[in-house]
């Protein structure tokens, strides 16, 4: 059953299934009329396929599979051959003008009654074996087109125009006329299977607004009682982005394409020492970006910390570690920054109170975490005697600028390693980052020390415990 609007499409299809018993019992017939579209309740169905009882007819699909509009559907006169419960083997229905695209003529439905919207039968069979048409259609940016291709069903030549230039042909003659004949003929199987052909090299025909598809189709004779023309001209755009690769592979595939590097992101307070808690902004200049931050040591990635929203609350030690990721581009590095609170380091928990809390030794703990540099060393996982990656941060009591950088760090020294305090190797390679430059020879007085500047750079550095 359907339920058709008053110009006769398919508001909703309802479909019953049954038995042989039950379709011989039918015996009162019911129709009416909506739109000129007569809908029966004789349409039935006997297995799988078109009802083989007498004295009904059966509802077929045909023209297009939206099933959105009456055209979509006939009927199949009562008195065509049964089809043995089958799929509809052998069914021929006669050229319906269905919502389909598609000029030409058929016979019968197993030629081209399914693409078929204009019968020109009277106009073509037995009159004249070529056709021309053609269709206007607007480009607005030809430029911005990579790829031209023309889908085309046909029986059984063409030649296709382009603003008058020729595109491409089948089966035509190489001075075609306005009586033509197509070379060789198609069956109706080849005629249906869509050809899509490249006409790129075309595309700088194209001019801004109007342009015309001309198509001089052509059957393999005036009398030949099968014609089809369908054509389409079809056009993409490929965005062009310039990417980068991070490693040259001279000879080889490259890999690892990238739009570029998400820009650095800037912490509104440095690291350093502080007494009062603060709120810390992460910004990055890379539109979109979005930022992810740790503050349990693990480095933060784009499956790993918490996305960045409102300025973060530090009121203890913490190290606060952050990376800017955007879909296509490569982060920076993960910057780090540590804020050390003193108290809290004297508090902790690994502090011998022997010395904390000593009359004269525990008053001078926070001038003396003050009196030297602290390096601090944050690492996803604990260090050992394999080389692992580590921040190193470098910072001055005074305030003075310090540095961050990422290097190599293991457990070093012989055996002192047995003891819980260790020492450690620094290395800064390049697979972590760059060799560092410290400032270790600095004024005193009215002297500066003026070393070769080549002891300020280091490749490797030992912390000695």
């Amino acid at each position: 059953a359907m339920i058709l609007d008053g110009e006769g499409n398919i508001v909703d299809l309802a479909v019953w299934r049954y038995q042989a018993a039950d379709i011989d019992s039918f015996n009162t017939i019911i129709s009416t009329t909506i739109a000129d579209f007569t809908v029966r309740g004789s349409s039935a169905f006997s297995g799988d396929g078109v009802a083989a009882v007498s004295g009904l007819e059966t509802m077929q699909r045909l023209g297009s599979s939206d099933h959105d509009d009456k055209t979509d559907f006939q009927f199949i006169p009562k008195d065509l051959p049964p089809n043995d419960g089958l799929q509809n083997p052998g069914l021929e229905l006669p050229v319906t003008n269905g919502k389909t695209p598609g000029l030409g003529f058929s016979p019968a439905a197993t030629g081209f009654g399914e693409v078929l919207r204009t019968d020109l039968t009277t106009q073509m069979l037995d009159v004249n074996a070529s056709l021309w048409t053609r269709v206007l259609f607007e480009v607005e940016e030809p430029s911005a087109l990579d790829t031209l291709t023309l889908q085309i069903q046909y029986n059984d030549g063409f030649v296709a125009y382009l603003d008058g230039q020729e595109l491409t042909s089948r089966n035509a003659p190489d001075s075609p006329t306005w009586d033509s004949t197509a070379t060789a003929g198609r069956s109706v199987e080849e005629s249906l299977t869509a050809e899509d052909i490249k006409v790129t090299a075309a595309a700088d025909k194209l001019v801004a607004g109007t342009n015309v598809l001309a198509i001089h189709a052509m059957n393999v004779a005036a009398d030949d009682d099968t014609f089809l023309l369908k054509a389409e001209l079809s056009a993409t755009s490929v965005e062009k982005v310039g990417r980068y690769f991070a490693v040259p592979t001279p000879g080889e595939p490259n890999e690892g394409a990238f739009f570029g590097y998400v820009e650095d992101t800037q912490f509104s307070v440095d690291r350093g020492f502080y007494d009062q808690p603060f709120q810390v902004e992460i910004t990055t200049d890379t539109p979109d970006a979005t930022i992810r931050y740790t503050t349990d040591g693990s480095k933060p990635s784009e499956t790993n910390g918490q996305v960045y929203a409102v300025p973060i609350s530090v009121t203890r030690t913490t190290v606060l570690r952050a990376v800017a990721t955007k879909p296509g581009y490569r982060n920076a590095n993960v910057d780090t920054q540590t804020y050390i609170f003193p108290d809290d380091v004297i508090r902790q928990s690994m502090m011998s109170t022997t010395i904390t809390s000593n009359g004269v030794w525990g008053p001078q703990m926070r001038d003396a975490l003050l009196a030297l540099p602290t390096i601090s060393l944050v690492s996803q996982d604990p260090v050992s005697l394999t080389e692992s990656e580590t921040s190193v941060e470098l910072i001055f009591p005074d305030g003075s600028p310090g540095f961050q950088v990422d290097a190599g760090v293991e457990h070093y020294g012989g055996h002192s390693i047995n003891y819980a305090k260790k020492s450690m190797r620094l290395s800064f390679k390049s697979i972590y980052g760059p060799k560092v430059e410290i400032r270790s020879f600095r004024r005193r007085g009215h002297r500066r020390v003026r070393p070769d500047p080549s002891a300020n750079r280091f490749a490797r550095y030992h912390v000695l415990r």
